[in-house]
């Protein structure tokens, strides 16, 4: 599967964010790699 045409699920993109918030929290990411992943997470297409 190509992840740029992949489709999610509403509830899958909610939960992606809140792993990516989670560990922006634990300082297992930085300020810019937190926006890299957020923008591609609430970006993504949904099903």
């Amino acid at each position: 599967m190509n992840p740029a045409t992949a489709r999610v699920s509403d509830g899958d993109r909610d939960r992606v964010v809140e792993l990516v918030q989670q560990a922006y929290a634990d300082g297992r990411l930085d300020q810019e790699e937190l926006e890299r992943r957020l923008e591609r997470a609430l970006t993504s297409v949904s099903l």
